[in-house]
Formats: structure tokens, C-alpha cells, sequence
């Protein structure tokens, strides 16, 4: 869960995530676990509130610890139609465990309760109904109104606001105004809480979806520039030539003889062939040619996978594009340094 005035300026973050919604293709991140593989350069012939889990006993505040959970009755199936659209029950968790607290607390009770947790805002609830939502901008502008208030005598029944429900069959941008407005909305209905998502519980799904997508044009765009800047035009083409010919027989015709004509598999065909990279590439991606295809060799299926969506994108995918990112960013930093690389 995020907490509330984190200095992130509303206005500028929700512009960020309707362009996300509205401009990135929709693909889902799935959990995987890493794998390790050690394929060889190819041959010169080819916060929300889940955040607190089960084992995380709430302050004494009255009565037994208030939990929500989804309703077993309506569970949400990820093999189902449905499932494929970017509803707000994409921010709730399979194991969503809500932290609450019930009439009677004291203020004291329920700040000690949100800064342990690192909380915003907690519902108050009796029973399974939601009556407010006690948080740090309730307090203050009830505080305001009062003047002195004794933090152990005060109790969050006097201190709560009410804040809007969303279903989570809505649509997610249903979320944005609420969010903007309240940094905090209630997913569920008021006798049945699901969850408590915030500003930062969608963006970070949001970015989780499109991350795939901007790792692999950050590398594909800079690997680009730096065979640009290392090879003239008619060495390219050589060098294209050598590296991919024999991916064209009987249409040699076809064989690409520019940067931009190249598919990303055969840019770093191109780039790590052998003669290739003792020739000219070795400037800017150093000496170790097989280091250079640990890095790169995996990206093209990846990056086939997340732009036709043909299977789940994994922690390990990811991972994986991260240390390409990464080493390809200290190459560009090294060869900017140089002055350029030829």
C-alpha cells in the first residue's frame, strides 16, 4: 500500500498511465522460475494492502483482527475469456488479506497499526460492513476542525471519510478519478471488501505489463545505434552477407543489405559471427564473444513471444532482458566516453 503524499505530482501520473492504457499492447506477466541456460554463439553458418500476509497479527484494537478476502463463490478464473481484459480485478491478488479496524480504536492505536505496516489509510469495519476509512488526510482534517485532541481518548469513528467502492468486474480506468482525487479506492462493495489498491498498486501493474515491451526497444534501438556507429555502410553489408547468407538459399536475392532491413535475430547473427566480432564489433562490446551472445542470444525469441503474445512472460524473461539492458547501457556509456567507437 502507498502512502499518502509520497510527492508523486497525481496530475503527471495519471496522464502517464492513460498513455499506457491507451498505447501499449495488452500482455500479462506471469510468475516463473528462473532457469539457467548455456547456449553457445551460433556458428558462422547459421500496495496494496496484500503486502501484510497470514502470519501478520494486527494491534490489539478492541476485538479479533478484521480480515477480507475474494468470496470463494466468485473466483477469478486466469483460464477464463474474461480474464483477458485489464479489469480492476487485475490489481487484486489471489491471497488478498485486508487489514482493518473496528469501532472503538484509538487514534494512537490505529496510527501505531498504519505506520508499522507503512499504511495510508485503514477501513473501519464491524462485522463485514465497511462504515469509513480512518487515514492520514481524514485525521488531519478533522484535527483541524477540533484543535486538541487526545490521541488515547480519540477513537477513528469521529475521524473516518468515506471513499468510493469499485467492482472488480469495472473497468480499470474507472479507478483513475478516485485515485486522483482520494489516492486510495475500495475494491469490492460496503459488506464485502476485497481489497484496498493506490495509486502506486496501478501504476505498478501497469508498468509490470508494458516493462517487456520498453526493455526490449531500449535494447534493440541502442545495439542498433552502436553497429551504426562502429561500421561504415559498405562494411555492414559485408558484414551482413558473411553472417546470414546461408539463412537465404535460392533467394540470395533478399539477403538484407542495410541496418534496417535486418530482423533483430539477424542483427546479432551480424554481430556476433565470428569474423564479425574480431573484425569490428569487439570495440564496443569487448573481447569475450560469448559473453556478448550470453547477453543477447535469448532476446529475439523473448522478444517474439511478448510482441505476438504467445506465452505468458516469466520473472526469468525479464530478468533476462534487464542484464541485457544493463551490460548494453555500460557499453553505450564506454563507447559515448571513446568519443565514438570506429
Amino acid at each position: 500500500m502507498t502512502v499518502a503524499g509520497s510527492g508523486i505530482k497525481e496530475g503527471v501520473v495519471f496522464r502517464w498511465i492513460r498513455w499506457l492504457a491507451e498505447h501499449q499492447p495488452t500482455a500479462r506477466a506471469a510468475r516463473g522460475q528462473p532457469t539457467v541456460t548455456s547456449a553457445s554463439p551460433p556458428g558462422d553458418a547459421a500496495s496494496m494492502s496484500h503486502e501484510v500476509g497470514p502470519d501478520v497479527h494486527t494491534l490489539s484494537t478492541g476485538g479479533d483482527p478484521v480480515t477480507a478476502s475474494l468470496d470463494e463463490e466468485e473466483p477469478v478464473q486466469s483460464e477464463s475469456f474474461v480474464s483477458l481484459f485489464h479489469l480492476v480485478n487485475s490489481l487484486v491478488p489471489d491471497e488478498q488479506n485486508v487489514l482493518a479496524v473496528r469501532p472503538g480504536t484509538s487514534i494512537r492505536e490505529a496510527l501505531d497499526v498504519m505506520r508499522v505496516h507503512g499504511f495510508s489509510q485503514l477501513p473501519l469495519m464491524e462485522g463485514d460492513l465497511v462504515l469509513g476509512v480512518f487515514s492520514y488526510r481524514s485525521f488531519a482534517n478533522r484535527a483541524i476542525t477540533l484543535g486538541r485532541i487526545d490521541l488515547d481518548r480519540a477513537e477513528v469513528d469521529d475521524f473516518i471519510e468515506d471513499l468510493e467502492f469499485v467492482r472488480v468486474t469495472d473497468e480499470l480506468e474507472r479507478t483513475f478519478q478516485y485515485l486522483d482525487r482520494d489516492g486510495v479506492v475500495l475494491i469490492g462493495d460496503p459488506d464485502r471488501l476485497i481489497a484496498v489498491a493506490t495509486p502506486t498498486d496501478l501504476i505498478d501493474y501497469l508498468y509490470g505489463l508494458t516493462r517487456p515491451f520498453m526493455l526490449i526497444q531500449e535494447i534493440e534501438l541502442v545495439l542498433r545505434r552502436l553497429v551504426n556507429a562502429t561500421v561504415s555502410e559498405g562494411e555492414l553489408s559485408q558484414y551482413i552477407q558473411r553472417a546470414i547468407s546461408s539463412n537465404y538459399r535460392d533467394r540470395e536475392d533478399q539477403i538484407p543489405t542495410e541496418l534496417g532491413e535486418l530482423s533483430f535475430a539477424e542483427l546479432v547473427q551480424t554481430v556476433v559471427n565470428s569474423a564479425n566480432f574480431s573484425a569490428a564489433f569487439h570495440r564496443i562490446l569487448g573481447n569475450n564473444r560469448e559473453s556478448a551472445w550470453g547477453y543477447l542470444g535469448r532476446i529475439s525469441s523473448i522478444r517474439n513471444d511478448v510482441f505476438h503474445f504467445r506465452r505468458p512472460i516469466t520473472d526469468d524473461d525479464v530478468q533476462v532482458l534487464i542484464d541485457a539492458r544493463t551490460w548494453l547501457r555500460r557499453k553505450a556509456r564506454a563507447a559515448e566516453a571513446r568519443g565514438g567507437a570506429r
